[in-house]
C-alpha cells in the first residue's frame, strides 16, 4: 500500500479560503520555501482541485513543480486532458463544509 501524505495550508478554524473564497491570508516566505522544498523530495505524486491549480499558475507557484512529480487537477470545468505538465480529471463531487 502506498503512503498518503496530505499538504494543505489551512486557517486555525480548519478553513482553506476565507468565507469569499480569498487566500490571502497565506504568507509566503523564504522559510516556507525551505520547508516546502524537503517535503517535495518526498512526492512522486500530486493531486488538487481546479481553484488551487489556477491561484499556484497566477502565482507562479508551479514553476518550482520538482521533474518526475505527477500533477493531477480534479475540475468539473476544464477540459480533460494534459495541460502543460498537469493532466486534468473530471468527473469529480466534494462534499463541502457548511460554514
Amino acid at each position: 500500500m502506498r503512503k498518503v501524505i496530505f499538504g494543505g495550508a489551512s486557517s486555525l478554524d480548519s478553513y482553506f479560503t476565507g468565507p469569499d473564497g480569498s487566500t490571502d491570508w497565506i504568507r509566503w516566505s523564504d522559510e516556507l520555501a525551505t520547508a516546502i522544498a524537503e517535503v517535495w523530495k518526498r512526492v512522486d505524486t500530486c493531486v488538487m482541485g481546479r481553484k488551487t491549480y489556477e491561484i499556484g499558475l497566477r502565482k507562479g507557484h508551479w514553476e518550482t513543480l520538482p521533474a518526475g512529480v505527477k500533477a493531477y487537477v480534479c475540475s468539473r470545468t476544464l477540459e480533460p486532458g494534459a495541460q502543460g505538465r498537469f493532466e486534468v480529471v473530471a468527473g469529480y463531487r466534494v462534499r463541502h463544509r457548511a460554514r
